[in-house]
């Protein structure tokens, strides 16, 4: 399916990763300024209590190119939410970022290095909440969204660190998954379906200690949107004075409509339809064992 050949579409991706890493850089400097020198340390660590009791957090997660940012956007569209424009990775380093070099969309490979559970330490927690309370638009909504893949690893922990939070799970067809790893990511197929298949395994096994965790199909996403907004709307709103059954109705009107407007549709199909025969093959062999619990398969 791929050659050597740097297609125009390979090199844009390859520069992407470079201003990313670019950016990142200078924005962590100037985060850290403003929390070691323009008062951010001794807010956040003298009213992270009290700001964490105002919000609630929704994390979406999951394995990338599952649909994640896709679910972002819509509930994005309700207008009752503050969120990132990108995953909440980038605007904070005190969480190991999933961007090491040579590893892109397979950073499972290094899964040691990101995993963290409710074991952990929480002494980050006002530096992080800094850093992504300070990164959002004003004026910050109390349903705060972020979408981060890596942070599949890291449900336990994120429970700890923020009381008052829930998560969206996001699941898609193994074999569209690992086209687009392979395809995006410059990765062989193997390597793409191994990261699906563990993700995948990590984030079930993990949401079986979580209080409010709701599991969804990238497939029941686009192909009937307003059935799943209505059952993210109930959850995130579900411990909410402020949300009430009205909210919850223009919630799903507004982010039912917006998807309408941008006309999403299942890809899967032409996504699978780019791999031989032989690379169907090698991802069953390395990702079976969800595959088959989810009951995908190639459909070719």
């Amino acid at each position: 399916m791929h050659t050597k050949m740097l297609t125009p579409s390979l090199w844009f991706e390859r520069f992407k990763r470079f201003e990313v890493r670019f950016t990142l850089k200078f924005n962590d400097i100037k985060r850290a300024i403003k929390w070691h020198i323009l008062g951010g340390k001794y807010f956040f660590n003298r009213y992270t209590p009290e700001i964490l009791k105002a919000h609630k957090w929704c994390f979406i997660v999951g394995c990338n190119n599952s649909g994640t940012s896709l679910l972002q956007n819509l509930l994005d569209s309700s207008g009752l939410i503050s969120t990132f424009p990108h995953e909440g990775q980038r605007y904070t380093n005190v969480l190991t970022r999933a961007s090491r070099r040579g590893y892109e969309r397979v950073w499972s490979e290094f899964n040691q290095d990101l995993k963290l559970t409710g074991n952990d330490s929480l002494d980050c927690v006002p530096r992080l909440l800094h850093d992504w309370m300070t990164e959002l638009s004003l004026p910050i909504k109390e349903i705060i969204l972020e979408k981060t893949t890596a942070n599949a690893v890291r449900l336990t922990w994120l429970q700890e660190a923020f009381p008052r939070s829930c998560f969206i799970g996001l699941v898609r067809n193994g074999y569209a998954v690992t086209e687009g790893i392979s395809r995006k990511g410059e990765k062989s197929v193997e390597r793409g379906a191994r990261h699906w298949n563990l993700i995948n395994k990590i984030m079930l096994q993990d949401s079986e200690n979580l209080d409010n965790y709701l599991q969804i199909r990238y497939e029941d996403l686009v192909e009937e949107p307003q059935n799943v907004i209505e059952q993210i709307a109930e959850m995130i709103s579900q411990d909410s004075d402020e949300l009430n059954k009205e909210i919850k109705r223009q919630f799903v009107l507004n982010a039912v409509a917006d998807s309408s407007m941008v006309n999403i549709r299942n890809y899967n199909d032409e996504s699978i339809a780019r791999l031989s025969h032989e690379e169907i093959r090698k991802i069953h062999n390395e990702a079976m064992e969800m595959l088959d619990y989810f009951g995908y398969e190639a459909n070719v």
